[in-house]
């Protein structure tokens, strides 16, 4: 669980009630899934939003990216990067 990670401008979290990660933005105070797909509806794994929420152990920013971590399913440890409003990199 990558639980959250706060910045100046927002904070990303995983929400336990929608089962997505979600940012919040500090000055709108607007909620919104961490997903880049037109017309998502974030129900399933194809919503970057939910991927994250069930693949992602540790979140953080770094610049213009949020890095997390994940476990594959041979046991192996990586890291992987998105864009800021949850577009896959790569």
């Amino acid at each position: 669980m990558a639980g959250r990670c706060f910045t100046q401008e927002g904070m990303v979290y995983q929400n336990p009630w929608t089962s997505k990660m979600e940012y919040f933005d500090y000055g709108t105070e607007s909620y919104r899934p961490l997903c880049s797909n037109v017309n998502c509806l974030h129900n399933d794994e194809e919503c970057f939003a939910v991927y994250l929420d069930q693949n992602a152990t540790v979140l953080g920013r770094i610049g213009n990216n949020w890095y997390y971590h994940m476990w594959l399913e041979n046991g192996t440890g990586i890291f992987c990067s998105c864009d800021l409003d949850g577009k896959r990199s790569g």
